[in-house]
């Protein structure tokens, strides 16, 4: 925690700065986790971070989203945590032997 509000410091403002404080090791990385989005955004970082933190069940969550009405769900089980080969990659015989990483 003392590197995380060490962390904090620099980038929020005084006025608004609390440090933080975890109860427990899961509480602690939770408030990592956010702290590291919320810094990362619109990066590949947060994606891996998600995806590997799948793997382990005390911290692997699903995402929601409401788009025009509808709900939609990405679970930590879910097919779509994995990127596709692109097609042009599996049909060049110049790579060898290359079948699709996922089932769709």
């Amino acid at each position: 925690m003392d590197a995380l509000n060490a962390v904090r410091v620099k980038r929020i403002l005084p006025a608004q700065y609390t440090a933080l404080t975890a109860a427990s090791t899961a509480d602690a990385i939770t408030m990592i986790r956010r702290t590291k989005e919320n810094a990362m955004l619109f990066s590949i970082v947060s994606f891996a971070d998600m995806r590997r933190f799948n793997k382990e069940a005390q911290y692997a969550r699903t995402l929601t989203k409401t788009e025009n009405g509808t709900a939609l769900s990405l679970k930590p089980d879910s097919h779509m945590w994995t990127m596709p080969f692109p097609q042009g990659a599996i049909n060049n015989p110049g790579n060898g032997t290359i079948t699709q990483n996922v089932n769709q």
